[in-house]
């Protein structure tokens, strides 16, 4: 047939097409493989084992590809995959995990039910030191054989072996501390945590603690003695005594102190003990 080459380019293309038939193109009915082979659907419900609760929200993977599919709401996962064999891994927090072997020819539903996963803590341990802070405030004891040598004296004679620390003296047993210049109730006396207030009646009132009965003697000075109380503004006098035992036994002290002085003298005797549990 002869096409007159005066026509058109795109007339004679359309001429040429036409006369020529239909191309020999490939079609679905030819080969279905080619479409429908990854469109297989693999698919099923992950729930609890114990309860059958569904737990949305659980991981499937499949090993082979990778491919990560999350439950939905109601438990349910799929994907769509082409015939072989496929390694399907569920897990959730809080159960063990599962891994199956699926064959995929058709569709497929595979339903997993987890197992509740215990898991147990190992052992921890703690160790510590506790550590000492650093004082806030100037202090000074008196204790050993320095408080020793003061047996006999008044608790203010005692303590005028602390530096900073001097007295008042209305009397031969009349002695009051004073801390930087204050004293009676600008200077707080504890003995064991308890506070002794007869010394601030007036000049002729003396401190009422036993000084035998002290084991340590301590100064706190400055003003962060006002932790004791408001009125500690010059200083606090500690009184503290030899802890009680706490092994079974009896224990005695005894103290007989003489001086040339006026020919004075004073005796101390302290027993204390544990009775022993039948």
């Amino acid at each position: 047939m002869r096409v007159n080459s005066c026509l058109p380019g795109r007339v004679a293309a359309w001429l040429v097409m036409a006369l020529a038939g239909p191309l020999a193109l490939p079609s679905r009915a030819q080969n279905p493989g080619l479409v429908s082979a990854c469109t297989l659907a693999l698919a099923g419900r992950v729930a609890d084992h114990e309860s059958g609760t569904v737990l949305p929200g659980a991981t499937a993977r499949l090993l082979e590809t990778g491919e990560v599919s999350a439950a939905d709401p109601y438990g349910n996962y799929h994907f769509h995959v082409c015939a072989g064999t496929y390694h399907l891994e569920v897990s959730f927090v809080g159960f063990r995990s599962e891994t199956a072997e699926v064959r995929v020819a058709s569709s497929v539903v595979r339903n997993f039910q987890l197992h509740p996963d215990a898991v147990q803590l190992a052992g921890a341990v703690v160790r510590g030191q506790a550590l000492v802070a650093p004082p806030t405030q100037a202090t000074a004891a008196l204790t050993g054989r320095d408080l020793a040598a003061t047996r006999g004296q008044s608790l203010g004679e005692a303590l005028l072996k602390v530096s900073g620390v001097s007295a008042i003296q209305t009397g031969p047993n009349v002695f009051k501390p004073m801390i930087h210049g204050l004293h009676s109730n600008r200077v707080a006396l504890l003995n064991n945590g308890v506070r002794q207030e007869g010394q601030q009646w007036g000049q002729d009132h003396g401190p009422e603690i036993d000084p035998f009965v002290a084991s340590q003697l301590t100064v706190v000075k400055g003003a962060a003695g006002v932790r004791y109380g408001a009125d500690a503004i010059g200083g606090v006098v500690l009184a503290q005594p030899a802890a009680l035992p706490d092994s079974a036994g009896t224990t005695a002290d005894l103290h007989l102190v003489g001086a040339s002085n006026n020919g004075l003298g004073a005796a101390s005797a302290t027993v204390q003990g544990r009775p022993r549990q039948a």
